[in-house]
């Protein structure tokens, strides 16, 4: 028969762990013992912000800040810091601790914030989430909330809509500024144009005016036209505009744009060569 070494290293493993936890365990005795010996088990508690619920292995225990009394009969003892907005803060403490101040940040999980919101033009409609808060200028409370201290804080995206202009953009978080002001950018535009046209010596003609080959009356007129683009960034289109007297004038042609002038004034000269054609009978 063969007998087991205690110099056997998986033995000694054991015995040495063994012998940690009869250890440890000795010293929260000892620690219990110890701060029974020197009178009851206090430590202090503190939150920022204050006034917030102390509860002590499920028991309500106070408010921050104030100084708890342990029970000498247990050694760790579950500790949670609760206030309206804030995530629970959950921590332990043992006898050890005794004497000892807790200051403890709480993370809140509820914010507002109030923001002024305005657009250039003002009368835009502001949509959030597909619900309309109202036409800017406009003060509006928003409420952030997560669900706990480590989540990331809600974002908000408003939308700017206006007719003739493009839909606006803006994210609102709790880094946004108080003021929000919003540039719309205009994709249509409704212009007038007065034609009139001359010959060399200054007198009026009644010439027939094609806006991009479409026939709009006889000068003077007053033509209205309607610019658009898809966004911001695309260039505005252009009206070819020509004016003639058919037979006595020759056509002269000029381009209409969204920010070129309202009057136009044509100078046109009169046909030199009438160019026919002739069928001669065979």
């Amino acid at each position: 028969m063969s007998m087991m070494s205690v110099a056997d290293p998986m033995i000694r493993g054991a015995t040495k762990a063994a012998g940690c936890r009869l250890l440890l365990r000795g010293m929260q005795f000892a620690a219990a013992g110890f701060i029974a010996g020197c009178g009851t088990a206090q430590v202090h508690f503190e939150s920022i912000p204050p006034d917030a619920a102390i509860t002590v292995n499920h028991v309500r225990a106070g408010t921050t800040p104030a100084t708890v009394e342990l029970d000498q009969g247990r050694f760790a003892h579950g500790i949670v810091l609760e206030r309206e907005g804030y995530a629970p803060d959950r921590f332990e403490v043992t006898l050890m601790d005794s004497g000892k101040r807790f200051e403890r940040a709480l993370e809140p999980i509820r914010m507002e914030r109030t923001v002024r919101i305005s657009s250039d033009p003002p009368g835009a409609a502001v949509v959030m989430a597909g619900m309309e808060l109202g036409e800017t200028p406009l003060t509006h409370d928003f409420r952030f909330e997560r669900s706990g201290g480590d989540d990331p804080w809600p974002r908000y995206t408003l939308r700017f809509r206006r007719p003739g202009y493009a839909t606006g953009e803006v994210v609102v978080d709790l880094g946004t500024e108080a003021r929000i002001h919003v540039a719309l950018a205009r994709i249509r535009e409704e212009r007038e144009f007065r034609l009139s046209a001359f010959d060399r010596h200054g007198s009026h003609l009644a010439a027939t005016v094609w806006v991009d080959g479409r026939v709009v009356g006889d000068t003077p007129v007053t033509v209205p036209l309607t610019f658009r683009r898809d966004g911001p960034d695309d260039p505005w289109p252009e009206y070819t505009v020509q004016a003639a007297v058919p037979g006595l004038f020759q056509a002269q042609t000029a381009t209409l744009g969204v920010s070129g002038v309202s009057e136009v004034q044509f100078v046109l000269e009169p046909v030199r060569e009438i160019h026919v054609t002739r069928y001669v009978p065979r």
